[in-house]
């Protein structure tokens, strides 16, 4: 399970940005942490074909795995 931090200022970042924010959040915050998984880069990116904006918008977060005893705990800091 995924600790995130601050993600209220994001999902508003995402809401206002996004040209069809999609309304689960849970949903939006799991693709966050699968696309840090993916490529390992600390940016959430909105493409500029579904930005408000036309352009490329994106979002930097910071990952940190404060594991303990062999486990993992992730966590993601907006």
């Amino acid at each position: 399970m995924v600790t995130y931090v601050n993600e209220d200022s994001f999902l508003q970042w995402y809401s206002e940005r996004c040209r069809t924010p999609d309304g689960n959040t849970g949903r939006v915050l799991d693709d966050v942490y699968a696309g840090y998984c993916s490529t390992g880069i600390q940016r959430y990116v909105i493409p500029a074909h579904a930005s408000v904006s036309g352009e490329e918008e994106s979002y930097p977060f910071r990952f940190e795995d404060k594991g303990c005893c062999g486990s993992c705990v992730p966590f993601i800091y907006f």
